[in-house]
């Protein structure tokens, strides 16, 4: 009986312990840790279905979506980017159809294109506050709900939350510079104007349907976008109202029927190949269009933009003048002139004035060094009645305040007051330079084995280099022990060669040819090498030169054997 119970506790334990394992193997199911770009982070908890982006610096881009490691994990269901990252890489988080929620931190600047396009069950979304660029393409075909762009977000590119049928609140800041005309696509955003132009928040967004051949702008747009009329009707004549104060890159690009424009002076900005230019055959390079003209006002962005392009300007000129006024006594002719360009757009007759009216006029100030002058001039006509000079007035030293400038090591300084009214220096007291006060040495070249040092004698105040002296060079130090390079064996009578090397370099200091067998090195091989050899096998020798002499065989051991063949030597 005892025995039976013995074996049903042991296989309760083992369910129990077999039943802990699989609970502890649930719990773990999905943890997953990736390490991506430089000092990037990307961890799934498998219980709370959380992505989460630590680190610091960008995400790596993705050619693909499903280049991203993490691409399709059943449990990416909600992604954290937490504070130290950056960027959201090109196509991170693309055509993830687990993905519901995203919340980003304040430190993420950009948003990479394609990087949430297709995650069609994406809804909820919380921006960084630091956000400045959102990428083509970014937000495609999810089901946000809601996207409030924060301020300094300066460009949103093409398509960016296009295709979000869910989107019912959407908002911009005045920081944004770049609003690409195919960014709201397909959204309760694209509403028609009657001419066909859509406009949130005074930015003119995207042409819908066909753009009206006459395209007027509507009053209250800010900005005209990119890529206005791309496949598109062509606009022959095109109205811009005063409230417009950009129109961004290549919004009439190959737009080939519209042949002239007029830009209000409220415009401030027109970007790259906006107005008057096409693609060339092979759709890759822009070139301006022959004959085409801009009006505006010289002096205006209308003007700048013509110059830049080539283009023909005409000055929508305004009576602005007279390019003259007639003597006061004489009367006569007068050019009406535009106020913008100076171009005389009419001439009448003034009759005279009768008299002249004089007033005092200060036409150059004295100063304490140069004469000034002032004239006696009519204040209709310009005539000039006398010119008087006017003395300079001298200086006016500021005695209450000398200013001090210390002397140095190596320049010299002064002491002196100034002009109070132009500051010149007045009085001046020159203070010598001090001269170096020399210091301790300092080596600034080490001697080595075979070259001279350098040491220094520095100045204490300035530290400037006052003299230099040499160091003598060391010398080599030998080791205490030779180098053999070839072994030689007393058997065959083949020499070696050893070398000595110095300590501090190793240069070799000596070296030479050398037999086995050769133990007191006097370059013959007799009995007094033998003795050497008997206290060599008697541990009596611990030179490292002679152990190695004593080796005759060359076997790297010294026994009897080496004794036998050194006998065997002297025998013959």
């Amino acid at each position: 009986m005892n025995k039976t119970k013995k074996i049903i506790s042991a296989l309760l334990c083992a369910l129990i312990i077999i039943s802990a394992s699989s609970v502890s193997s649930v719990a773990a199911a999905g943890d997953q840790t990736y390490y991506v770009g430089d000092s990037i982070v990307v961890t799934i908890d498998g219980a709370s279905k959380t992505l989460t982006v630590s680190g610091s610096g960008a995400m790596p881009d993705y050619s693909s979506a499903s280049g991203a490691p993490w691409y399709a994990n059943s449990y990416a269901v909600n992604v954290v980017i937490e504070d130290g990252v950056t960027a959201i890489g090109n196509r991170c988080f693309s055509n993830n159809q687990k993905l519901v929620s995203v919340v980003m931190a304040d430190s993420v600047k950009r948003i990479g294109t394609s990087a949430f396009s297709m995650s069609r069950n994406l809804k909820n979304l919380t921006l960084s506050a630091g956000l400045e660029t959102i990428g083509d393409y970014a937000f495609y075909t999810t089901a946000i709900t809601a996207a409030a762009l924060p301020d300094g977000v300066t460009h949103v590119g093409e398509f960016a939350f296009a295709s979000c049928a869910s989107l019912k609140t959407f908002s911009m800041p005045e920081t944004v510079e770049y609003f690409d005309a195919t960014a709201l696509n397909s959204t309760a955003f694209y509403k028609a104007l009657p001419n066909g132009v859509n406009c949130v928040s005074g930015f003119t967004l995207a042409p819908k349907g066909t753009v009206p051949a006459a395209l007027v702008i509507p009053d209250g747009t800010r900005v005209i976008s990119a890529n206005m009329v791309t496949a598109s009707t062509k606009v022959t004549s095109l109205t811009i109202p005063d409230s417009v104060e950009a129109i961004l890159d290549f919004a009439f690009y190959n737009d080939s029927a519209l042949e002239s424009v007029t830009v209000p002076d409220s415009v401030v900005k027109i970007g790259n190949f906006a107005l008057g230019y096409v693609s060339d055959k092979n759709y890759t390079t822009p070139l301006a269009m022959e004959g085409f003209t801009i009006c505006g006002h010289a002096g205006f962005e209308s003007e700048r933009y013509a110059a830049i392009g080539g283009f023909d300007f005409v000055c929508l000129c305004v009576e602005g003048g007279n390019a003259s006024v007639p003597d006061c006594l004489t009367g006569g002719e007068v050019d009406i002139v535009c106020r913008y360009c100076g171009k005389v757009m009419r001439t009448e007759e003034v009759a005279p004035a009768g008299a002249h009216s004089f007033t005092d006029a200060v036409i150059k100030e004295a100063t304490c060094t140069e004469d000034g002058e002032t004239s006696r001039v009519c204040a209709i006509c310009g005539f000039v009645e006398k010119t008087d000079v006017v003395p300079a007035t001298g200086h006016t030293p500021d005695t209450t305040a000398p200013v001090v400038e210390n002397p140095t090591c190596t320049e010299r300084g002064r002491i002196y007051f100034a002009c109070s009214v132009c500051g010149e220096p007045l009085d001046e007291y020159v203070l010598p330079a001090k001269g170096h006060v020399p210091g301790g040495e300092e080596m600034i070249l080490a001697p080595t084995c075979t070259e001279e040092g350098v040491a220094a004698t520095l100045c204490s105040v300035c530290g400037d280099v006052i003299s230099t002296k040499p160091i003598a060079a060391t010398g080599h130090s030998p080791e205490r022990e030779w180098t053999v390079l070839i072994q030689s064996d007393i058997r065959t009578l083949k020499e070696g060669f050893r070398i000595l090397r110095c300590s501090a370099c190793g240069s070799a200091v000596k070296y030479g040819y050398f037999l086995a067998g050769d133990i007191n090195n006097d370059g013959l091989i007799t009995l007094l090498d033998l003795a050497q050899m008997k206290l060599c096998l008697a541990n009596a020798q611990s030179d490292e030169t002679v152990v190695e002499a004593c080796d005759v065989n060359g076997d790297g051991l010294i026994t009897l054997l080496d004794l036998s063949a050194f006998k065997i030597y002297l025998a013959n």
